[in-house]
């Protein structure tokens, strides 16, 4: 299954998933969530096409995910207020348990919109397969 994956690290770490129609499939926060455990959990539910990061400057941890999958990470350019991130995450309210998983959520949902019309595109002609090898060889910055 082709995966859009937002996360968000720190002392207390969280991931999104959503699935090639911007479903949301998985949320998850957790204490010292290892990169380990987060790379399990997503491929547990199939093959991220792009990791997301709701911030412009990215973590190393970030950054080794995505290595892991040899797919780039969405990104915005600029930092993003809160009151945003509330809006556009607000129809998942009773799915999202704390500000980590608001925030993993809300670089999926961007990555997703900046993404869909690609993946809508490459659906109607490529195998997944296919469709993910193209997505690691793109680079994509979302504009807020």
């Amino acid at each position: 299954m082709i995966l859009i994956v937002g996360i968000d690290v720190g002392i207390t770490s969280s991931i999104a998933i959503l699935d090639k129609s911007g479903k949301l499939i998985f949320i998850k926060s957790k204490k010292d969530y290892k990169k380990e455990e987060i790379i399990s959990d997503i491929i547990n539910f199939g093959t991220p096409i792009a990791i997301c990061y709701d911030k412009p400057k990215i973590p190393k941890k970030i950054k080794k995910i995505a290595s892991a999958f040899r797919v780039r990470i969405v990104t915005p350019n600029k930092e993003v207020k809160n009151v945003l991130k509330f809006q556009i995450v607000k129809k998942y309210f009773g799915k999202v348990s704390n500000s980590h998983e608001r925030d993993a959520l809300f670089a999926a949902l961007i990555g997703y919109k900046k993404l869909r019309r690609k993946i809508e595109k490459y659906e109607k002609r490529y195998k997944t397969e296919e469709i993910v090898n193209f997505f690691k060889y793109w680079t994509f910055a979302f504009f807020i």
